[in-house]
């Protein structure tokens, strides 16, 4: 069984399947063999309990932004950035398959956050990239672009 913890994001398989279902669950708390989640965004809802053994983990990267860029994001949503190359942002770049539309990036969902800031900006299906790998003009400063399904402010 796999370990979470609070924080961590999750989706809700299908009984008897891995098939995943629902949408982007946040972890609140664990007890025993229940986990107490709520959705990604927040609703009127609020927190609720799943067995451990229906939710899958996802995999996520988080990744600091300027507060500009971050209040940009929250204000436009859009569905790609780029950023200046850092360790970081390369780190999340999947250099193992070619992009394709089917592709599937390395991480589940993406947390862009700014220590200076509240608010985060939460991002499903990423997918990193060199946007200069296929082509013969090289920028003054390496970059790293992003592309994503669904985008969330928390």
């Amino acid at each position: 069984m796999e370990y979470l913890k609070e924080g961590d994001f999750v989706r809700t398989k299908m009984e008897n399947s891995n098939v995943l279902i629902g949408g982007l669950l946040m972890v609140d708390d664990v007890e025993g063999t229940q986990v107490y989640v709520h959705h990604v965004p927040k609703n009127s809802i609020g927190s609720f309990a799943r067995l451990r053994s229906r939710l899958k983990k996802l995999k996520c990267i988080k990744l600091q932004l300027p507060v500009d860029d971050l209040e940009w994001l929250i204000k436009n949503r859009p569905s790609v950035i780029t950023h200046p190359s850092t360790k970081r942002w390369e780190d999340a770049i999947d250099k193992t398959e070619e992009l394709t539309s089917m592709h599937r990036g390395k991480y589940d969902v993406t947390v862009f956050y700014n220590p200076h800031s509240k608010i985060s900006v939460v991002v499903t299906e990423p997918i990193f990239w060199n946007p200069y790998r296929l082509s013969s003009l090289r920028p003054k400063e390496k970059k790293v672009a992003a592309r994503w399904n669904n985008i969330y402010v928390i």
